[in-house]
């Protein structure tokens, strides 16, 4: 009579490198997400509405310069 397969010591050899497969898989995938995020966090950028605003405040303290003057 044939032992049951999970007796056989290579049954347990490929269970453990498949098992190892997959922690070692997770492992590398979060180290890009980290990757990506401090890339994106790092890049800095001037928003349209900084400078629509930056604009506006410069046009209003003129014209109240010019009607200063009249």
């Amino acid at each position: 009579m044939k032992k049951p397969i999970q007796k056989n010591w290579w049954f347990w050899l490929i269970v453990v490198i498949i098992v190892a497969g997959i922690f070692g898989n997770k492992d590398e995938e979060n180290s890009k997400k980290d990757e990506v995020a401090s890339t994106e966090v790092s890049i800095p950028t001037e928003s349209k509405s900084e400078t629509i605003v930056t604009e506006k405040s410069v046009a209003k303290t003129q014209e109240v310069n010019v009607q200063k003057k009249m």
